[in-house]
């Protein structure tokens, strides 16, 4: 909030700063047993709506897979609805895969914060 309000970076070399929860390797296996634990403690015993943010350099796994395999493992025990339209008041579950690592976690606020982009975040 900080950030936001009074427009000003304090870091020289930050660009843009992934919260990460949890790490794994990059395969589609090791990202939904590692999601478990975190969806766990993140969502909420009732229903509600979650986006997916699936970003993925120098590695092949395509988007749809890894989408389909989280709104199953979401949707099955928490009766969560995925949705596209996404908007601030709701979960967003973040992959970020970089070659052979995964990095998982789940946030709100994510579009308010401009998906944690502090130059954009910054900018007038």
């Amino acid at each position: 909030d900080d950030l936001k309000s009074q427009k000003l970076q304090k870091t020289r070399f930050t660009a843009r700063s992934i919260p990460i929860m949890m790490t794994c390797h990059a395969d589609i296996d090791s990202i939904i047993k590692t999601l478990r634990p975190i969806k766990e403690l993140c969502f909420p015993e009732k229903g509600g709506e979650f986006s997916i943010h699936y970003k993925h350099r120098c590695n092949h796994i395509s988007t749809e897979i890894v989408h389909n395999a989280v709104k199953n493992e979401v949707g099955r025990a928490h009766s969560f609805v995925y949705k596209t339209p996404f908007r601030d008041d709701h979960l967003f579950i973040i992959i970020e895969v970089f070659m052979k690592t995964a990095g998982i976690s789940i946030v709100t606020n994510y579009e308010k914060y401009d998906q944690f982009n502090l130059r954009k975040a910054t900018s007038f």
